[in-house]
């Protein structure tokens, strides 16, 4: 029936939204950990904030 068919639907949307969270992270971890060494502490705040920036715009565009 349709109410599987939701269920499952809402489930796939759950997991692409937890697999974009955690690459997301991934890559987050990664420009900190190669950042730390080479950039200055004002390049890595606008880094977090470009950061921030990619994950409201990708939640905003999943969301429809």
């Amino acid at each position: 029936g349709s109410p599987d068919y939701r269920y499952s639907f809402v489930t796939l949307y759950r997991g692409k939204a937890l697999y974009n969270v955690l690459s997301t992270a991934t890559i987050a971890m990664v420009f900190f950990c190669t950042g730390e060494a080479k950039v200055g502490r004002r390049r890595r705040r606008q880094y977090s904030v470009e950061l921030g920036k990619n994950l409201l715009y990708t939640r905003s565009t999943n969301r429809g």
